[in-house]
Order: C-alpha cells, then sequence, then structure tokens
C-alpha cells in the first residue's frame, strides 16, 4: 500500500515541480505571459503544494516495503535535482521558442539583430540573467 502511495506521491511531486520551475523561471525571464494567471497571483500556494508533495513522499520513506529507504531518498532526492533541472530547460526552450516566432515576424533591421542575439544565447547565459533578476 505504501509502496503504491510513494510512487504516486513521487510522480506528482516531480510533475508540480517541474511546472512550477518552469512557470517561475518563464516570467523572471520576462514573459509571465506563459505562466497561469493563478500562479502570477500566488505563486506561494504553488510553492507550499510542491513543498507538501515533497514532505509526503519523504514522510512514506520509511514505510515502503519495495526498496531500502535510503535508496527511496536517494531516488526522492535525484528527482528534486532533475525536477530543477527540467523546469528551467524547459523555460530556457520556450524563450527561444519565442524569440524565433519574434523574428519570424520582425520588421526591421534592429528588432531582427535583438531577435537573433536572444535565440543565441545559451542555457549558461540565460541562467546568468536567471541569477541576477532573483538576487
Amino acid at each position: 500500500m505504501f509502496d503504491t502511495i510513494f510512487i504516486v506521491l513521487a510522480l506528482m511531486y516531480f510533475i508540480v515541480s517541474v511546472r512550477v520551475d518552469y512557470w517561475s523561471t518563464i516570467s523572471v525571464l520576462g514573459f509571465k505571459s506563459e505562466t497561469p494567471q493563478m500562479f502570477l497571483t500566488n505563486p506561494n500556494r504553488y510553492e507550499a503544494v510542491r513543498g507538501i508533495l515533497f514532505l509526503g513522499t519523504a514522510a512514506t520513506l520509511f514505510m515502503i516495503s519495495f526498496l531500502p529507504w535510503y535508496v527511496g531518498a536517494g531516488i526522492l532526492g535525484f528527482l528534486w535535482y532533475y525536477s530543477g533541472l527540467r523546469g528551467r530547460k524547459k523555460a530556457f526552450h520556450m524563450y527561444r521558442g519565442i524569440f524565433e516566432e519574434l523574428l519570424s515576424e520582425a520588421e526591421t533591421e534592429n528588432d531582427i539583430l535583438k531577435y537573433q542575439k536572444e535565440i543565441q544565447k545559451t542555457d549558461k547565459d540565460l541562467m546568468n540573467e536567471l541569477v541576477k533578476s532573483v538576487a
């Protein structure tokens, strides 16, 4: 029973965490229109849901029988790390996609150059922008 609960909570945590990281990242990069209105009005609610799912998953670690608790903790740690990575990667991809769409509709040479510059930014460049914006 707790094995199933662990798996379901871990999957729910992963899905919610990827979404929250994606929305947080894309809104900080300047595209708040790509996030749900409810997230914009109260992002703490989504962070709380993510935290509750994480803690709920962690609470079931000691009751699962198909894995030792420390393996489950390792899986949960991996999900925590990978969900953040995946959410940011997804936001960076969307960021470039938006500028590619803007580039296809650009009318002036100045806009074309500006959009091409944004498209060519690496994940590291975008991460640096993200860190500067948050700090």
